[in-house]
């Protein structure tokens, strides 16, 4: 579906510095999807790009997957032309980033160091002062239910890193906290190097983000 009038545009290019808001889409071909907003079981994503690019691409996607539902295109074209999904999108940002401030301040609260405190999205990047490989800590979280994902699953060479990303929609949780906080007490998080290495030979050496 290409939507024609200038909705797009107010939507995404205008309130976000991206090199397609530079270039004007007179080269870069800007692409996204609705996954985190709305949900990832719509599978509907769009383009934006100089109409003979377009045209192109169209061609492309007929031959290669046919089309998406037309049913889910149409409901996403109304919500986006009727304001819907703008309001929705206030919202969103209103709510996670009340959530982000309040994920923050409990993390140093806890004695957690923040790596940066972004002014918009959904991840924190942080560590515990007394953890020098933040893998050490996957098996414990894991055992309380908790998913960790530790620094060395995002260097290309998994490297050993103290930092952790953490969603914040998920760390808004008792349980959550009163994990990181028993680990917070604990004087030391050193684990075998032997057990360390084999944990990170579980993830594959080309996992890239």
């Amino acid at each position: 579906m290409v939507i024609e009038d200038d909705i797009f545009c107010d939507l995404q290019i205008r309130k976000t510095p991206r090199l397609a808001a530079l270039d004007q889409l007179n080269r870069v071909i800007y692409a996204r999807s609705f996954s985190k907003t709305l949900s990832g079981s719509l599978r509907v994503g769009f383009l934006a790009a100089r109409q003979p690019i377009v045209d192109e691409l169209a061609d492309v996607k007929m031959l290669t997957s046919i089309t998406s539902s037309q049913f889910v295109e149409r409901m996403l074209y109304t919500l986006l032309v009727d304001g819907h999904y703008r309001k929705f999108l206030t919202r969103l940002q209103k709510g996670l980033e009340e959530t982000r401030l309040k994920v923050a301040d409990a993390f140093e609260r806890i004695g957690m160091q923040l790596f940066v405190e972004p002014e918009a999205g959904m991840f924190l990047w942080a560590r515990f002062p007394n953890v020098g490989d933040a893998l050490t800590l996957t098996k414990g979280a894991t055992d309380n239910g908790i998913m960790l994902a530790p620094g060395v699953v995002f260097r290309p060479h998994l490297q050993p890193s103290p930092w952790m990303r953490f969603n914040v929609t998920t760390c808004d949780n008792p349980r959550v906290m009163r994990w990181l906080e028993r680990v917070a007490s604990e004087p030391s998080q050193a684990e075998p190097r032997q057990a360390v290495q084999s944990a990170r030979r579980s993830f594959p050496n080309d996992r890239s983000d």
